[in-house]
């Protein structure tokens, strides 16, 4: 008799009771572009950007990236891949609209023989920071990377490259 009592008392709490709310991460979508410097050569060049990130836990982001030439080289048909990376941010918690993000890439970085004299595909670390704004459901980002660590054989892999784009989109 007791047990039944006390499975009954359970289960009606268990219905009585208000569920915590589902927290579901938030997910960006962005769109942008920005100039790539090679400071070697002196060359500036146009990129664009699709960047998508996702909030694992609070302050902590996964973030993909897939950037293309846009300008600036010879490039047939007026556009060629850049970069592939996949990331992961730390978004300081700062209150209000503003916010900041810092953290690092990996991926493969496309050397195109009319910019490096090479025609290869090459690994890349590229740390980044990202100062960001968000209204509603929409977002924009400044974001600064710099080719750090070169993970391929090719020497043409510039560590002093670097790049800054602006994006805008939407959170969901």
């Amino acid at each position: 008799m007791i047990r039944s009592l006390l499975a009954l008392v359970v289960l009606a709490a268990c219905i009585a009771l208000p569920a915590p709310e589902a927290e579901a991460g938030e997910i960006s979508i962005l769109a942008g572009i920005g100039p790539r410097f090679d400071v070697d050569r002196g060359d500036v060049d146009a990129v664009g950007v699709i960047h998508v990130s996702y909030e694992v836990v609070p302050m902590l982001l996964i973030s993909g990236e897939i950037q293309g030439y846009t300008g600036g080289i010879e490039v047939p048909d007026g556009l060629a891949l850049a970069d592939v990376q996949l990331g992961a941010l730390f978004a300081a918690p700062i209150p209000g609209w503003f916010g900041l993000e810092v953290g690092a890439s990996i991926g493969l970085q496309n050397l195109l023989d009319m910019r490096h004299n090479d025609d290869a595909i090459v690994g890349m670390i590229k740390p980044e920071i990202a100062l960001t704004a968000s209204v509603a459901l929409f977002k924009a980002r400044l974001a600064y990377q710099h080719n750090l660590v070169p993970l391929g054989t090719s020497a043409l892999a510039d560590t002093d490259d670097g790049q800054f784009t602006i994006m805008a989109g939407f959170v969901f």
